[in-house]
């Protein structure tokens, strides 16, 4: 008999997906890098969707964020 596997819960597969992109392992992105790959890439964000959710995080001065903590507000809501 062959197992099933469970899905991976929708955080974990948001935070995989980040690490695919995060090439250096620095734990962050650019706010214009996500932007563009959110408002373009399948199923696509409004520009105003996006700028209310990239509000509720910490933007540093490089203009990158943490995605682990974008990944918790998106959850959370």
């Amino acid at each position: 008999m062959a197992k099933h596997m469970k899905p991976e819960p929708f955080d974990r597969q948001l935070l995989d997906a980040f690490k695919v992109l995060d090439k250096e392992s620095t734990g962050s992105i650019s706010v214009t890098e996500l932007r563009h790959i959110l408002t373009s890439i399948g199923e696509k964000l409004e520009p105003a969707e996006f700028d209310e959710w990239i509000r509720e995080v910490d933007v540093g001065s490089d203009g990158k964020i943490r995605y682990e903590d974008f990944i918790a507000r998106m959850v959370a809501k």
